[in-house]
């Protein structure tokens, strides 16, 4: 019995430490800094054609160093031009969190 008392407390443990962070939105292969970079992003869950790219646009382009986001309804993705500091961990993560606090969930999947 205590033994699983014990396994049940330490998936307790393991569940709620899941739940508390963010996965990361990308590949540690891509955290390279860069002076300018084009980056990938799939935005899986946006469902609005006419106003959700405004807002995607609009969130992203607040990031200091995005010069250009095109965003593609349809495919639901978006492709930034950006230079330092977006272009790196840093700036990835602004752009995610600036995406995740409008509703958007968002994976960067390439960046060149």
């Amino acid at each position: 019995m205590g033994r699983v008392l014990g396994l049940a407390a330490g998936l307790s443990l393991l569940v709620a430490s899941g739940c508390s962070t963010k996965p990361k939105a990308w590949s540690p292969a891509l955290e390279r800094d860069r002076a300018e970079c084009t980056l990938g992003l799939e935005l899986p869950n946006m469902a609005c054609s006419e106003a959700c790219p405004m807002k995607v646009r609009a969130a992203l382009s607040s990031v200091r160093g995005v010069q250009d986001v095109q965003v593609d309804y349809d495919t639901r993705t978006a492709t930034v031009q950006a230079v330092a500091p977006a272009c790196g961990a840093a700036g990835y993560e602004q752009m995610i969190d600036r995406l995740y606090a409008r509703g958007y969930r968002a994976r960067i999947v390439s960046a060149w």
